[in-house]
């Protein structure tokens, strides 16, 4: 292989976008690479957390979030994987079941009610 160079080795250098410590994963509800961020609860802030190099929208990333209680990115962004906010946890109950038989003999519930859980549509800044 005459007149091939193989690079075996690469260096980044650092620069304000960059860390080198402890990021502090949690676990949430969609995975394991959270930021501890004690305004969610963790006891210790995580370094990546606002330690971006720009906003957010800016980062198209402020739909998202770095926590464990969803709360969206905003302001400077936080450094990680931004996971997508939850849909709602909806829950069916029947409230009255009346049965009807149609003609093939089969019940029908035929009233339903839809219930929320408390926290399926935080309040903003909650």
């Amino acid at each position: 292989m005459s007149g091939t160079t193989r690079r075996t080795t690469s260096t980044l250098a650092p620069d304000t976008a960059s860390i080198s410590q402890n990021p502090y994963f949690t676990s949430g509800p969609l995975g394991a690479f959270y930021l501890s961020q004690t305004a969610a609860g963790q006891t210790v802030n995580s370094p990546p957390l606002n330690a971006g190099a720009r906003t957010a929208v800016a980062a198209s990333v402020d739909t998202r979030t770095t926590r464990t209680d969803e709360m969206l990115d905003s302001g400077v962004v936080d450094m990680g994987f931004h996971y997508p906010p939850q849909a709602p946890q909806l829950r069916v109950e029947p409230s009255e079941l009346v049965f009807h038989a149609d003609s093939a003999g089969v019940t029908l519930p035929s009233r339903w009610l839809l219930l929320l859980s408390d926290n399926a549509f935080p309040s903003p800044g909650a």
